[in-house]
C-alpha cells in the first residue's frame, strides 16, 4: 500500500514496509519490530520520512540536527529498539533504515540509540546482554570516542564530535 508522507517538508509517495511487523514482547512488555525478509549488510530495509518535526527530543524521535527531532513515518519504525550490538542504522542522509549486518527472516531489528541521539530526553538501563553493553543509555554526548567509533553515526553526531561539543 502506498502512503503519502513528507520528508522534512517534501511530499512523496512511500511504500508501507509489509515485511516489518510490530510485536509485543511478553518478557519485557515492550514493542519490537520483526523483519520477515532477509537483508544483506548495507541493504535498505525501509525508507522513512518525518511525520512531524519537533525542537526537543522525546523517546520516539530520531535526531536530525541540534534543534530538529523527527517522529518517524512509517510509525512502525519507532519500534526499533536499542542494542549495543545493532543490526540496523537510521541513515539520516538517505532517510533509509539500513542493515549493518546480515539479517535473517524472523529477526528483531535493533539500532544503537547514540548513533543518532546526542543528549536524550530520558536515560535508561540497557538490557541487551551483549559483551560490549554500555549499560546506561543517555546519548552520544556521554560516551567516549573509543566506544562511538565502533558504530555508524549520523552526520549530526559526527559533527558534534568533530567540534568537540
Amino acid at each position: 500500500m502506498k502512503m503519502k508522507s513528507s520528508t522534512l517538508g517534501i511530499a512523496h509517495d512511500q511504500v508501507e514496509p509489509l515485511h516489518l511487523e510490530v510485536y509485543h514482547n511478553p518478557e519485557n512488555g515492550f514493542r519490537g519490530l520483526i523483519c520477515h525478509q532477509s537483508f544483506g549488510k548495507g541493504e535498505v530495509i525501509s525508507a522513512f520520512s518525518a511525520q512531524q518535526e519537533l525542537t526537543k527530543p522525546n523517546y520516539l524521535t530520531v535526531q536530525i540536527s541540534a534543534q530538529k527531532h523527527i517522529i518517524l513515518h512509517p510509525n512502525k519504525l519507532e519500534c526499533v529498539n536499542h542494542s549495543c550490538k545493532p543490526n540496523c542504522f537510521f541513515n539520516i542522509e538517505t532517510m533509509t533504515l539500513e542493515a549493518v549486518e546480515d539479517i535473517e527472516p524472523g529477526t528483531e531489528l535493533f539500532f544503537f540509540y547514540p548513533s543518532t541521539e546526542w543528549d536524550m530526553e530520558q536515560s535508561f538501563q540497557c538490557h541487551c546482554g551483549e559483551d560490549n553493553c554500555i549499560e546506561t543509555i543517555m546519548g552520544a554526548k556521554y560516551l567516549p570516542i573509543s566506544i562511538l567509533k565502533q558504530y555508524d553515526l549520523s552526520p549530526y553526531i559526527q559533527n558534534c564530535l568533530a567540534e568537540g561539543i
